[in-house]
C-alpha cells in the first residue's frame, strides 16, 4: 500500500486520501438544458424547426453528479441532431453557469443562432458529423484528434470548453483542461508535456498537452484503481476512479491557483 501512495504523490503531489477528499469537494453546480415537456413554455429554441428547451438551474447546493454526467454522454453519442445539439448547448450552459445564468444563457444562444452581427446558427447535421468524429477518435485513445475535430464549432475552439465535450464523451479516456488546470499544474513541479495546454484546438501543440494530460489522467486513476481506492461525493458513493474523475479532484486542489 505505501509504495502505491507514494507512485501517487509522485504523480499528483497528493495522496489517495487527499485527492479522495478534494473529489469529495468538487462543486460545480448541476445545470443543464433539457427539451420542453408537452404543454410548457420553452426558453429557447435549439434550431430551426426544432424543439423548444429549458435552462435548468441548478437548486442551492446540487452539484454536478453521476447523472448529469451520463445524460451528456448520451446527448452527445447520439446519431439523431436535436439532441447532439441538446447535448453541446447543455455543455456550454454548464461550463459557463459559474459565471452566472444570464451570461451562460447568452452564450447558448451565441452557439445556437450565432452571435450578431455575424456568425452563423449551428448546422445540426454538421453537430452529429462533428460528434461522431471526435468520439471515434476518443474511443481509440486518440484524444488529441478528438479535440482538433472541435474547431469548427461554436464557442468550442478552445480547450477549456472543447475539452468539456471530449470529457463528456469518452469520461473513461478524458478529463476538462481550462485555466485552473493550467494554472494549478504551471505552479507545481508537474511533468512539462501536461502544463500550458489551453489554446486552439486546432493547434498541434495543445492537442499533444490534451493527449499527454488524458494519459495523466488514466495512469492516475488505473493507480487509484488497482488498490481500490474510492470516491464519494453527494449522492455517489464508493465509484472507481474515471480520468474524469481525477481531473475533478485536481480542479477542486487547484481551487486557489
Amino acid at each position: 500500500m505505501m509504495e502505491v501512495r507514494m507512485d501517487i504523490h509522485a504523480l499528483t503531489n497528493f495522496t489517495p486520501e487527499q485527492l479522495q477528499g478534494f473529489r469529495s469537494s468538487y462543486n460545480y453546480p448541476k445545470a443543464y438544458i433539457r427539451i420542453a415537456k408537452e404543454g410548457e413554455t420553452g426558453d429557447v429554441q435549439l434550431f430551426e424547426r426544432g424543439p423548444m428547451a429549458v435552462f435548468c438551474r441548478p437548486a442551492d447546493g446540487e452539484v454536478t453528479d453521476l447523472w448529469l454526467d451520463q445524460y451528456h454522454q448520451h446527448l452527445l453519442r447520439s446519431e439523431q441532431p436535436e439532441q447532439v445539439v441538446l447535448g453541446l448547448a447543455s455543455a456550454i450552459y454548464w461550463g459557463f453557469y459559474t459565471f452566472s445564468h444570464n451570461y451562460a444563457v447568452n452564450r447558448v444562444n451565441w452557439f445556437l443562432h450565432g452571435r450578431l452581427p455575424h456568425g452563423d446558427s449551428v448546422c445540426p447535421t454538421g453537430a452529429v458529423l462533428c460528434l461522431t468524429t471526435a468520439y471515434g477518435y476518443a474511443n481509440n485513445g486518440h484524444l488529441g484528434q478528438a479535440i482538433s475535430g472541435l474547431s469548427g464549432q461554436n464557442q468550442l475552439s478552445r480547450t477549456p470548453f472543447g475539452s468539456k465535450i471530449i470529457a463528456f464523451l469518452a469520461p473513461d479516456k478524458a478529463g476538462v483542461y481550462d485555466n485552473r488546470i493550467r494554472n494549478g499544474l504551471n505552479q507545481n513541479p508537474y511533468p512539462l508535456a501536461i502544463r500550458n495546454g489551453v489554446g486552439s484546438v486546432h493547434s498541434p501543440t495543445v492537442q499533444k498537452r490534451y493527449q499527454s494530460w488524458c494519459e495523466y489522467l488514466q495512469q492516475v486513476a488505473g493507480l487509484l484503481n488497482q488498490q481500490d481506492w474510492r470516491w464519494s461525493c453527494g449522492a455517489d458513493k464508493e465509484q472507481l476512479w474515471r480520468p474524469l474523475d481525477v481531473e475533478r479532484s485536481l480542479f477542486a486542489a487547484f481551487q486557489n491557483a
